[in-house]
């Protein structure tokens, strides 16, 4: 059937959504053949004995959706769309997310580190940073696969609009009393701490800020065991960036 076949390397999502709109209509039917194979191959074969002796209403609905397809190649937009979703979705799990923060980390790498929040909050910023910066998702047409510009939606973003998920690095030291303040990056942290105690601030020293709060399933995803968790509650640990360090020291600690 013409518009119902691809493959990982041909055809699109519009291929894809058409060969399950036929499947999905005509699924009673003897004579509708859904086609699977190798690298996700796809296909809808119609058996034209069967085609022929179907009842004339559904002899001429099909004919009329195969003849719609010369003029518009789409059964069905809403189908179409709710694929375009579900491919995105997809794309955002196998890449588009990893590939996004790391190409965050490299763009701010001068300023600060990050502890990105969770996959909901996360997706929710992509997206409304994607539709201020006018990029679309979008299908190449040589698979289903949707893909999106990460550097164009990246690019539009600031550091202000990523601040709050930034590392923050307090320093403290005594002046004559305690004063504080607040840094992005380690290594600027530790080097003021430095500058402080050559001036006779023997006191002067860092922390990292605990500022998030972690759910049970934040923790199992690190690896962390029951009593690990309960031991981090114990300790006041508040951020996932505490939880690594329990898992780090867990595993050097052997």
């Amino acid at each position: 059937m013409p518009y119902a076949s691809g493959s990982d390397y041909s055809g699109s999502t519009v291929e894809k959504a058409n060969a399950k709109c036929i499947e999905d209509a005509y699924e009673e039917h003897e004579w509708v053949h859904p086609v699977y194979g190798g690298y996700d191959t796809f296909a809808v074969a119609i058996g034209v004995t069967g085609l022929l002796g179907c009842d004339d209403d559904t002899f001429d609905e099909f004919c009329e959706t195969l003849e719609g397809l010369e003029d518009y190649p789409v059964i069905d937009e809403e189908a179409l769309c709710e694929l375009e979703m579900e491919s995105a979705d997809e794309a955002w799990e196998s890449w588009c997310r990893g590939d996004f923060t790391c190409t965050l980390e490299k763009e701010y790498e001068d300023q600060a580190e990050f502890e990105w929040p969770d996959d909901f909050d996360l997706r929710a910023f992509f997206e409304e940073k994607r539709e201020e910066a006018n990029v679309y998702w979008y299908c190449e047409g040589s698979g289903p696969s949707m893909y999106v510009d990460l550097d164009a939606v990246v690019k539009g973003i600031t550091f202000d609009d990523i601040i709050k998920w930034a590392v923050q690095y307090e320093v403290s030291y005594c002046d004559p009393g305690t004063e504080t303040e607040v840094y992005y990056c380690e290594d600027d942290a530790r080097e003021h701490v430095e500058a402080l105690r050559a001036t006779g601030k023997d006191g002067a020293s860092y922390k990292v800020l605990e500022t998030e709060s972690f759910s049970i399933a934040d923790a199992k995803e690190i690896g962390l065991t029951d009593e690990q968790i309960a031991q981090a509650r114990k300790e006041g640990v508040t951020s996932i960036l505490g939880l690594r360090r329990i898992e780090k020291n867990s595993r050097t600690n052997g």
